[in-house]
């Protein structure tokens, strides 16, 4: 008989049944009935399987909340860093670390001076880049770069597409989106990760902003005025596809991982990026960002792209965006992300907030030190409604609300902190 415990507010049943059929004859042939007893076999083995786990992780630069590094490398499965951060890749290592360390890029942008329209303006070969870009070096920019107008992208007046910020330092910093089709700005970037490889010690990519459509470029640029290069979002996603299939070529064996970003949640719409990744961040899982949430089809939309990737052996990391206290928000998301994990696992998780900074402080609960046990079935979706049979019990979800049942004492000795950040790391200096 199926067990649930009500958790986070009611849960309407779906408007239909898992239930096996009622009224069924009961004298079964006999071959129904092997095939009745070498299923209950299956479940029986499934029931006692070892279960996979979730991993956590944390990007994008060393902690600055007194996080000990060796918390961090005993905690954390994956581990998102810059080049700067060599130092602290290797205290973590030191300190017991055994999962990959990937190394941060802006998959398509260079920061320079400026902003400067074309090649014509003069380039300040003085001026010092962060290491996020593959210009991340003084002169950078202005030698090898800013020569080019091809490598760039336009508005329909013919001016470069950026973006300017001012960093903490006080730096006016200008960063440039550039032409994901140029053969020239392709070179360069595979060139520059190669030096990379060499130098550095990082155990792969993790290639930041990679778009699946050109929302950021005619929306969020300082100088927007349409797009010269791509008139379809499909021109320009297949000029994505044909980069990452240029990196993947140039760097076999090499791990590459891709924050897929300004996804308009379409099932598939992952397809083309797929083939040249080991990986993919999704950094609005579940529930969108706090202050755009996903309409109930995009997360359906969202979560059917995911199980796509798992089921081509693609790991995922799911990042959800939430406030420290929103222990509602939490519980929802990582049942969610148990519900999705596959039996060869591959699945990692955080929940903090990028629009704070945040980013940058170990948010650790006490609820990452559970496992649930293997799951006797898949996880089967109707609409909203998502159901993921366990032994003792189902865990049933609706994405639409939020709102999910538990089975029996899966956080039965969890007791979250009162201000949602849980203090169960050890004081700093340990």
């Amino acid at each position: 008989m199926r067990s649930t415990v009500r958790a986070l507010g009611r849960f309407t049943s779906p408007p239909f049944s898992f239930e096996p059929s009622r009224g069924r004859r009961s004298n079964l042939r006999s071959g129904s009935v092997m095939a009745a007893v070498a299923a209950a076999l299956v479940l029986v083995s499934l029931a006692g399987a070892t279960p996979p786990r979730l991993g956590f992780a944390y990007f994008y630069k060393p902690p600055l909340d007194h996080t000990p590094a060796a918390f961090v490398a005993q905690h954390f499965q994956l581990i998102l860093l810059t080049h700067g951060d060599e130092a602290y890749a290797a205290r973590l290592r030191r300190d017991g670390y055994a999962g990959p360390i990937l190394q941060t890029v802006a998959a398509n942008e260079a920061e320079g001076p400026g902003p400067y329209a074309n090649a014509k303006a003069h380039c300040d070969a003085h001026y010092q880049p962060y290491r996020r870009t593959v210009a991340d070096r003084r002169d950078v920019f202005c030698r090898q770069i800013h020569p080019h107008e091809s490598w760039f992208l336009h508005n329909r007046r013919g001016q470069r597409l950026y973006t300017r910020w001012r960093s903490g330092d006080g730096v006016w910093r200008t960063v440039y989106a550039m032409n994901p089709a140029s053969r020239g700005w392709r070179q360069f970037l595979i060139a520059r990760l190669r030096q990379y490889r060499q130098q550095l010690d990082f155990d792969g990519f993790f290639f930041d902003n990679v778009d699946l459509s050109r929302t950021r470029l005619l929306r969020q640029v300082d100088d927007p005025d349409g797009l010269e290069e791509f008139s379809s979002d499909a021109a320009f996603r297949a000029a994505v596809a044909g980069y990452l299939q240029a990196v993947r070529a140039a760097l076999p064996g090499v791990r590459l991982w891709a924050n897929l970003t300004e996804d308009p949640e379409q099932r598939g719409g992952w397809e083309g990026y797929l083939p040249a990744l080991d990986g993919i961040m999704v950094e609005d899982f579940a529930l969108g960002w706090k202050r755009t949430a996903l309409s109930p089809p995009a997360r359906m939309a969202q979560l059917a792209n995911i199980q796509a990737a798992l089921q081509l052996g693609k790991r995922v990391l799911l990042v959800v965006q939430g406030a420290p206290q929103d222990e509602q928000r939490r519980r929802f998301t990582l049942a969610l992300a148990w519900a999705l994990l596959p039996p060869q696992g591959g699945l990692y998780y955080r929940y903090n907030d990028g629009a704070t900074n945040a980013y940058r402080q170990v948010w650790w609960s006490p609820l990452y030190a559970f496992t649930p046990p293997a799951a006797i079935g898949p996880l089967r979706c109707q609409d909203t409604h998502c159901r993921r049979p366990y032994p003792g019990g189902v865990l049933e979800l609706d994405l639409a609300q939020a709102r999910l049942h538990l089975p029996p004492q899966w956080f039965a000795a969890v007791t979250p902190a009162r201000n949602g950040r849980h203090t169960a790391r050890p004081p700093a200096g340990r």
